[in-house]
């Protein structure tokens, strides 16, 4: 998985903590190309490790 995947989901998870609902709603641009499933699983596992 590149930086910029990673990068991504930490932005991510940081936005849904801090409630920030302009950045959440920037998110999907983000994501828009078709995802890689280790990055899938990075998105879905981050938010429960600690920052």
């Amino acid at each position: 998985m590149g930086p910029r995947v990673l990068e991504t989901a930490e932005r991510s998870v940081q936005a849904v903590r801090d409630g920030d609902d302009a950045a959440i709603r920037t998110l999907p641009a983000g994501l828009s190309v078709p995802a890689h499933p280790a990055a899938l699983l990075c998105l879905r596992e981050r938010p429960y490790r600690p920052p």
